[in-house]
C-alpha cells in the first residue's frame, strides 16, 4: 500500500526533491512495519516522547485480520476495538481498567425492530450491540467508554437511545460519544469536559 501511494506521487516526489524548491528532500518517505499480533512496537514523537501499540486479534464479518489497538503512553491506556463482534478474551487482557476504551456499537433495539433478517445476519456476525457492550463493560471496567460506529441518522436514533440501552442493560460507567476532532485529556478524564455522565432514570 504505502509502495503503491510514493508510486502514484512519483512525478510530484520528483520535481520537489529534485528542484528549486527547498525542502527536506527526505521527508516524504516512509518507514512501513507489518504488525502482527501481541507484538509491541515503540514509537519516538518529535518531543521525544515514547509511545506503544500492541496489536491484538478481533472478529469482524469474514475477514481474517481483524485488530483491535492498545496504545500505552505514559501510564495510560487507550484501546481501540476496531469494527467486531463481541470479543471479551482479548479485553480482558488489553482494556481492563484501560483510561479510554473505545469501542463500536450499534443498538439493540433498532436491530430487533428496525432491521431486515439480512441485515440482522450481518449484524450478529459483524458488530456488538449494545447489550452485548453493556456486558463487556461490566467486566473489562474502562475509566472512560467512547462509543464509536454507531449509527445516528434519523430522529428516532440518538445517543440519548444508545445511553438508555447501555443503563438499560446494566452499564453505569462513564460514557462518551466519538465525533471528529474530539480532544479527551488523558490525564483528568474525571473532570474532562468531553465526557458524558448520565444515570439510569435519566
Amino acid at each position: 500500500l504505502t509502495n503503491n501511494i510514493l508510486s502514484s506521487y512519483a512525478l510530484d516526489i520528483y520535481v520537489r526533491t529534485h528542484g528549486i524548491e527547498p525542502i527536506n528532500k527526505h521527508a516524504y518517505q516512509a518507514l512501513a512495519e507489518d504488525i502482527l499480533p501481541d507484538k509491541k512496537i515503540t514509537f519516538e514523537t518529535h518531543k521525544q516522547n515514547l509511545f506503544s501499540v500492541t496489536p491484538f486479534t478481533m472478529k469482524h464479518d469474514i475477514f481474517k485480520q481483524v485488530f483491535g489497538y492498545l496504545i500505552e503512553v505514559n501510564d495510560e491506556t487507550i484501546v481501540i476495538s476496531g469494527d467486531t463482534i463481541p470479543q471479551l478474551s482479548p479485553l480482558m487482557t488489553y482494556a481492563q481498567h484501560a483510561t479510554l476504551l473505545i469501542h463500536e456499537v450499534y443498538s439493540t433495539a433498532v436491530y430487533e425492530k428496525s432491521m431486515t433478517s439480512a441485515w440482522q445476519n450481518y449484524y450478529i456476525q459483524s458488530h456488538t450491540s449494545t447489550q452485548e457492550l453493556s456486558d463487556i463493560c461490566n467486566q473489562v471496567k474502562p475509566q472512560l467508554l467512547v462509543l464509536t460506529h454507531h449509527t445516528i441518522n434519523d430522529s428516532n436514533v440518538t445517543q440519548d437511545l444508545y445511553l438508555s440501552e447501555m443503563r438499560q442493560y446494566g452499564y453505569n460507567g462513564e460514557i462518551s460519544f466519538a465525533s471528529d476532532l474530539k480532544v479527551y485529556d488523558l490525564s483528568s478524564l474525571s473532570s474532562s469536559s468531553s465526557s458524558i455522565k448520565s444515570k439510569s432514570n435519566k
